[in-house]
């Protein structure tokens, strides 16, 4: 198995978080970093999951398309609008 090669990073974190990623970490028995390490390959497979199910084509269908504004505070008609029998 070849060896990867890792890299050494810098981040500002919820204090709080931090403390439960430290005590989950003790609690079995792997280094901060292994924790973090693994938590963001599930984050980035689950997000890759996602990618491939996601819809493919035009991510917004109804761009470009003329529309005419009707305001919705005009009065409607009420002609024919009575009571049901």
């Amino acid at each position: 198995m070849a060896t990867k090669t890792k890299k050494r990073i810098g981040t500002v974190v919820d204090e709080e978080l931090l403390r439960r990623a430290k005590v989950a970490a003790a609690r079995e028995g792997i280094p901060l970093s292994q924790l973090l390490e693994r938590t963001l390959r599930l984050y980035s497979r689950s997000a890759a999951e996602e990618d491939a199910h996601a819809p493919v084509g035009n991510k917004y269908p109804l761009r470009g398309l003329d529309f005419t504004y009707i305001n919705p505070t005009e009065p409607v008609a009420e002609k024919g609008w009575g009571a049901a029998s």
